[in-house]
């Protein structure tokens, strides 16, 4: 019975990660979009030609501009708020992974009583290393990422 939640939690934080990531695509093909907008814009933009350009012309890029600029940043936390939230979710299912095998292997023991307890006792040893294994590749792996992505967002925006 507790194995059926468990497993009906699981299902509902993978939907729920599966929608946030969704969402981050969405996000991440708007900033793209956002980027060459601006790009062709600042293009478009050249200080000399002010001169000889009807000045409603030059406002109004300049307040296109301006308007892109916010739209990313704006687009830029929500991508974080989003990302934070999916590693949010991974951690989630890791922990409840892991006590789902550990209410799968009590469930197993408790009925058929094979596991003595000292080699429950190196089962759960086991999980727990494992657990800690994937938590820690996980970090290594999802945490510079980010901070890579956010580098070069960052960079791209001071660029600009």
């Amino acid at each position: 019975m507790v194995k059926d939640y468990l497993i009906k939690l699981q299902n509902e934080i993978l939907s729920h990660k599966l929608e946030t990531q969704k969402s981050l695509e969405e996000v991440l093909t708007k900033i793209k979009e956002n980027q060459v907008f601006l790009s062709m814009l600042e293009e478009e933009e050249d200080k000399n030609a002010s001169v000889f350009t009807p000045f409603d012309y030059t406002t109004r890029n300049s307040e296109n501009i301006k308007k892109l600029r916010e739209e990313y940043q704006v687009l830029y936390e929500e991508e974080m708020k989003l990302r934070k939230m999916l590693e949010s979710d991974s951690d989630r299912l890791t922990e409840l992974n892991s006590v789902i095998k550990v209410a799968r292997v009590t469930e197993y023991s408790s009925e058929a009583n094979e596991l003595t307890a000292g080699e429950f006792e190196k089962f759960k040893i086991l999980e727990i290393q494992e657990t800690e294994r994937q938590r820690i590749a996980r970090e290594l792996h999802d945490s510079p990422v980010q901070t890579l992505t956010a580098i070069v967002h960052n960079i791209e925006y001071c660029n600009r």
